[in-house]
């Protein structure tokens, strides 16, 4: 390999590939049909539920994820909704990974060890996608940052506790 071939000193080809990225919308749906092809985009995941109100007043929903390595990086809006992440999603998915979300819009109420919490405006929270969850959001916008557990757990003192802990904004 020349000089020419390197930017960096890393080699030209690894420099020039783009991020991958994939983008779902519900926008251009015909309105009765946007829940439906949400809940079912998204079903490989989470179960979501919204009340028929929200589901017949122009829904919206968008997902714009990139992918860098082995770690996602997802913008997420949508409408007021329930999430729930069972043991049949979990069983069929496989996912053992991290998820670290920040509100940007909106917040979340979640259900842990038998009582209910928060995550408001500019919060974080972790989900440990190996455990089952229930949330309910208001319209929101949030960032997801979803990491493998083999690539997190090492740094972690306390792995297996980090399931629905939050950070609030301040």
């Amino acid at each position: 390999m020349s000089e020419v071939d390197l930017i960096d000193g890393a080699p030209r080809a690894e420099i020039s590939q783009p991020i991958p990225q994939a983008v779902f919308s519900v926008d251009g749906v015909a309105p009765d049909e946007r829940f439906s092809l949400w809940k079912e985009s998204i079903s490989f995941m989470f179960q979501v539920e919204a009340d028929h109100a929200v589901r017949s007043d122009e829904f919206t929903a968008e997902v714009d994820a990139h992918m860098f390595g082995q770690i996602i990086l997802a913008r997420t809006k949508s409408r007021k909704q329930f999430w729930e992440r069972s043991e049949l999603t979990i069983a069929k998915d496989g996912m053992d990974h991290f998820m670290i979300q920040l509100f940007e819009t909106g917040d979340m109420i979640f259900e842990h060890d038998g009582a209910q919490h928060s995550v408001a405006q500019d919060g974080l929270i972790i989900f440990d996608l190996a455990r089952t969850s229930k949330s309910w959001t208001n319209t929101f916008s949030n960032l997801s940052l979803i990491i493998p557990r083999e690539l997190l757990e090492p740094k972690l003192v306390y792995p297996d506790g980090q399931h629905m802990r939050r950070l609030p904004a301040a």
